[in-house]
């Protein structure tokens, strides 16, 4: 699955670019272009969520188990805040020493980042797997099997990575693939309990 985790980043990465230049626009349009580009992710999101057919129950059997993996990563961002927040002292150092001494950043802050990269990547890969497995048991208790079904072909992973080799993939896969870059991402969340709501 780790092709699975890369093509998820990048699709991250690639709806965070223009949200972060839009953020160097001045203040009332760079907000107004974040709006509009939720609601661009919003419709992306809307094509997958609403083939499901989900109920009201279904969605209030599904909402609390997406909002304790959203209360989960918001730990895990707050803990990684901490660690930053001490690892920056020694990164302003480092910089200040490379621009005003030329020196070379030495190879323990770059083990350091490194490393700080690395277990971030950990905790959030091993987060993101509790949170499919949690949140894909109570689909498969609650969801039938065309709605299943339905889940399984509406997403084409080779959008997200056009090297993926899917041609052995069952419908768990499929299904499992399509809750982590939908239901996991957090545009869904608003619009499922809306959905639910109605």
């Amino acid at each position: 699955m780790k092709r699975t985790l890369f093509a998820a980043l990048f699709l991250v990465a690639l709806v965070a670019a223009p949200l972060q230049a839009a953020a160097q626009i001045p203040s009332a349009q760079g907000k107004r272009a974040d709006e509009i580009m939720i609601k661009m992710r919003q419709i992306d999101m809307l094509g997958q969520l609403l083939p499901a057919l989900f109920t009201k129950e279904q969605l209030k059997a599904i909402l609390p188990v997406v909002e304790k993996g959203r209360k989960d990563a918001k730990g895990v961002e707050a803990n990684e805040y901490k660690v930053l927040v001490e690892l920056e002292k020694k990164l302003d150092a480092s910089i200040k020493n490379a621009v005003e001494k030329g020196q070379m950043p030495k190879d323990d802050i770059r083990k350091e980042i490194r490393s700080t990269y690395k277990a971030f990547s950990l905790i959030r890969e091993g987060l993101i797997a509790d949170n499919l497995d949690a949140i894909i048991a109570v689909m498969d208790k609650e969801l039938n099997k065309g709605q299943k079904k339905a889940i399984a072909n509406s997403l084409n992973p080779k959008y997200f990575d056009p090297n993926l080799d899917t041609s052995k993939w069952e419908d768990d896969q499929k299904i499992r693939f399509w809750v982590r870059v939908v239901l996991l991402d957090p545009t869904s969340y608003e619009l499922l309990t809306k959905m639910a709501a109605k």
